[in-house]
């Protein structure tokens, strides 16, 4: 039987049942089956929505931690302030030499002495009270490298001018008694007081470095301008400047934390408002 020549047609059966003689259909069975259809999934699709909600919850949690952490923070910030605040008091109180009472009140040193003769010769109780801090520190034996002595650190000979002033013996070593000390110290600053009008600088100008030097500064017009005034930065004597300024700052710490509903007296130190230099409220 003959064949009429031609291209062999390609078979549809399943390659497995194919003659496998045939390097045709040895090449179709090697080859997989193509199909435009996708496969069907057996699994369902995931819903996006979990995945949102548990991004949102993994956000607020951020969120929290964070916020825990920054009051956390606030916190110790708060303790530090607070323990820098009670440092900075207790450091006034001790530089300062004062008490509080049970009442919350403030107390000094020697502040009954103090308030007796400052009354007695119409002074400021807390300009009294620096003086003496500045002078002495509160220490009644303090004796100075030029000899002077006591809580207000007199010189014998100021301190032998007052006795006679007072009409009573003099005794150097009684300056050493805080009482005497004070009384003197008093009666001398209301001396000075009466010679500057009460002028805080001038009167603790005077106190350390002499009346005559103080007066002298008044007719220079390069340290008083009006004659009548000396401002502390104008003061020549840089130890005097400095004492100025210490006394007029701790006058200025008294007067606010142990009298500041007191009423100010004209001519007596401090009474024209140069008590401080402008650090009257500094503790408060």
């Amino acid at each position: 039987r003959s064949v009429t020549p031609g291209p062999r047609p390609r078979p549809n059966a399943d390659p497995r049942a194919l003659r496998m003689d045939d390097p045709d259909q040895r090449r179709a069975a090697r080859q997989p089956l193509r199909t435009n259809d996708a496969a069907p999934s057996d699994k369902p699709a995931r819903s996006i929505l979990p995945n949102l909600l548990w991004g949102g919850v993994m956000v607020l949690l951020a969120a929290l931690i964070a916020l825990l952490l920054w009051m956390a923070s606030l916190h110790h910030a708060m303790d530090d302030l607070e323990k820098a605040k009670a440092d900075s008091w207790q450091k006034l109180v001790t530089t300062y030499h004062l008490t509080e009472e049970a009442d919350g009140s403030l107390h000094v040193t020697y502040q009954e002495l103090i308030e007796k003769y400052a009354v007695e010769y119409g002074l400021d109780p807390a300009f009294v009270t620096a003086v003496i801090c500045k002078e002495s520190d509160f220490r009644t034996k303090a004796v100075s490298s030029v000899g002077a002595r006591g809580l207000m650190q007199m010189m014998p000979a100021t301190a032998q001018w007052v006795a006679g002033k007072l009409d009573e013996p003099y005794d150097f070593d009684k300056l050493y008694e805080a009482e005497t000390a004070i009384r003197y110290g008093c009666w001398y600053l209301n001396f000075l007081s009466e010679i500057f009008g009460g002028d805080t600088v001038l009167v603790c100008a005077a106190y350390h470095a002499g009346q005559g030097e103080v007066l002298g500064w008044l007719g220079e017009k390069s340290i008083s301008p009006d004659g009548v005034r000396v401002p502390i930065e104008n003061i020549p004597i840089p130890q005097t400047k400095q004492y100025a300024e210490r006394v007029t700052t701790a006058y200025g710490i008294y007067e606010a934390l142990l009298y500041p509903d007191a009423p100010q007296t004209p001519d007596v130190p401090g009474a024209d408002g140069h008590a401080a230099d402008g650090q009257l409220h500094a503790a408060r």
